[in-house]
């Protein structure tokens, strides 16, 4: 199918748009308003954030060649999933979690907040999408039944968190390629390196064993 019209484009901000609006976790980056100018402009007013993108922070360690402490890594998990919790509750999956969608909020007195980012091609489970909306996503970070097209629920979030997690904590992604085809075609077939084998000593096996179980390819084996 082709690309989608400028109408269906608008169509689907304002569905998404009202859809981010509806959430109000802590965790969740807030949205105010929404709608078109008179010129016919679409706009999205967003919480302001001051801080970096756990890619950022992902980044960084690379240059220094460390790795995120194992606990802290939990405690981002952590926030993310009750954030992901509400737009569950909802109905709703985010269905582009990565590193550059989780930011690090600073806070008076030096503390940070978790809040998850751009839910732009979040997909209403009841609702009838488009062909190309069905298309997104980052195949570095996408679980085997979305790289195959197949429906997703939440527990396709919760693979997307276990590869944000799994990078943190060892430092590299648990499929890596030269062309994005393979890497989401390693998502679909090949077994994850364990969390151990990639870095050992340095990962609690409680921690590593959450972690893997979330990047079981077969939804049902998640959590």
């Amino acid at each position: 199918r082709g690309e989608a019209t400028a109408e269906e484009m608008q169509r689907r901000f304002f569905q998404e748009a009202a859809t981010t609006s509806r959430l109000s976790h802590p965790n969740m980056v807030r949205v105010y308003d929404f709608g078109e100018t008179d010129g016919g402009f679409l706009f999205l007013a967003m919480e302001r954030l001051v801080g970096e993108t756990l890619q950022d922070i992902r980044e960084s360690n690379v240059r220094t060649g460390t790795v995120m402490h194992d606990v802290e890594a939990a405690n981002v998990g952590i926030a993310v999933l009750r954030s992901l919790g509400e737009a569950h509750a909802h109905g709703l999956v985010h269905r582009d979690l990565k590193p550059a969608n989780i930011f690090l909020h600073e806070i008076a007195g030096g503390e940070r907040i978790v809040k998850v980012l751009d839910f732009g091609i979040v997909k209403d489970i009841d609702a009838s999408m488009t062909q190309a909306g069905k298309a997104l996503g980052t195949p570095t970070h996408m679980s085997p039944e979305q790289a195959m097209g197949t429906p997703v629920d939440a527990r396709s979030d919760l693979y997307a968190l276990g590869v944000c997690l799994y990078e943190c904590v060892t430092g590299t992604l648990p499929f890596m390629a030269e062309n994005p085809l393979a890497i989401v075609m390693q998502h679909v077939t090949e077994p994850v390196t364990p969390v151990e084998k990639r870095l050992p000593g340095k990962v609690r096996p409680a921690i590593a064993t959450v972690i893997e179980r979330a990047l079981s390819k077969l939804p049902d084996e998640r959590y």
